[in-house]
């Protein structure tokens, strides 16, 4: 909870793609390495669409690179164990979501 709290406050606003979306990745991989993890960055093309208010039927379709965050470490039992969660926030898909802040 301690690092979720710590990503929240220093990194807001870390949609894929974006520059703070890099830099927390990059802080989780470092946090990782310190604990004994072998991290490595994984980078790939997602995309999204976007809605305009004021043109109900168009939209844009936005491309971007964004970047998951794959640790390993060794174990001794021989089991494995996997553990996934988002560490980037949602993407604002209008304009009211840009109005609302989301993202």
């Amino acid at each position: 909870a301690k690092e979720a709290r710590y990503i929240a406050a220093t990194f807001p606003g870390r949609m894929a793609g974006t520059p703070k979306e890099d830099a927390t990745a990059k802080y989780l991989a470092d946090r990782l390495l310190a604990m004994g993890y072998k991290p490595r960055l994984e980078r790939f093309q997602t995309g999204y669409e976007f809605r305009w208010a004021d043109k109900p039927d168009s939209h844009d379709f936005r491309t971007l690179i964004s970047t998951n965050v794959l640790a390993e470490r060794a174990g001794t039992s021989g089991k494995r164990i996997v553990v996934g969660a988002h560490y980037d926030t949602r993407i604002p898909r209008s304009e009211r979501d840009l109005e609302r802040n989301i993202g």
